[in-house]
């Protein structure tokens, strides 16, 4: 069982990453590994998972060097857009949840967005 989800993830990922250069490619590879492996986003869990020879310190900061080299947002968002389309039709319903984690006593904190009460008062 865990063979099979370990082959259709690489396939899933060898796919999603065509057209990228190698290192960008196994970089892609990791981090979609990683994140299913650790069940987790943070790069040190995700390192934790990747099990490598080298020390956790090591690959967190080669992952970290690799997120800020470059953006593969939009890559990846146009790869899956264009596998999507063919599964889109026009009664197809799109649900997006806009909301926020709520931090009752925060105020402070990166893109905190406030709420429909708050705003309301404002």
């Amino acid at each position: 069982k865990i063979k099979k989800k370990s082959t259709i993830m690489a396939t899933e990922s060898n796919r999603l990453s065509s057209g990228l250069d190698k290192p960008k490619r196994k970089f892609l590879h990791q981090m979609i590994y990683g994140i299913q492996a650790s069940k987790d986003i943070k790069l040190t869990n995700i390192g934790r998972s990747l099990v490598e020879e080298i020390s956790l310190k090591k690959t967190e900061n080669r992952l970290s060097r690799q997120i800020n080299n470059g953006d593969l947002t939009e890559f990846v968002g146009r790869k899956l857009t264009g596998e999507a389309k063919y599964w889109i039709k026009d009664e197809t319903v799109l649900a997006l949840d806009l909301s926020d984690i709520s931090k009752e006593y925060s105020e402070k904190q990166e893109y905190l967005d406030l709420g429909r009460e708050e705003i309301s008062f404002l």
